[in-house]
């Protein structure tokens, strides 16, 4: 009780609270998570679509093509990102944002040993939550027909 009265305090009454992420080191993988009330729960999501060869994407020109494209960052990020919703009442707003931007790398985090390693590949800095299973391989199309 003390914990959530703490945490109304700080944020609002958060009553639901899901979404994904990128995991600084995971870069093949989204986190996925979910909350209500009390519980939360942090898993691996599956892949993003950048871990994915082409031919097993939606066609080009399709709706859910522009679906995937919609949310690409460019040909590097591709479609890795932050997206949690919040819904609750007196939310906090302001201290919601903080709390999460606090979570992000900084410039000092990507310093290795002097070098810049940018965003993909950052093996260096330690990783708070146990490993997830990695991902299979691409699923195989039936009578070995072509995606």
């Amino acid at each position: 009780k003390e914990k959530t009265a703490r945490m109304r305090h700080s944020f609002g009454h958060i009553l639901r609270s899901k979404g994904f992420v990128w995991l600084a080191g995971r870069d093949s993988q989204v986190g996925e998570w979910s909350q209500a009330g009390a519980v939360g729960q942090f898993n691996c999501g599956g892949g993003w679509m950048a871990s994915l060869p082409p031919q097993f994407w939606p066609p080009p020109g399709s709706e859910e093509h522009g679906k995937v494209m919609k949310d690409f960052q460019g040909p590097v990020l591709q479609d890795r990102r932050q997206c949690i919703v919040f819904i609750g009442q007196k939310l906090k707003q302001d201290a919601i944002t903080h709390a999460l931007d606090a979570c992000l790398l900084t410039v000092e985090d990507l310093l290795d040993k002097g070098e810049h390693v940018w965003k993909l590949g950052v093996r260096h800095l330690p990783d708070p939550f146990p490993p997830w299973r990695p991902l299979g391989p691409p699923p195989q199309m039936p009578n070995g027909a072509e995606p």
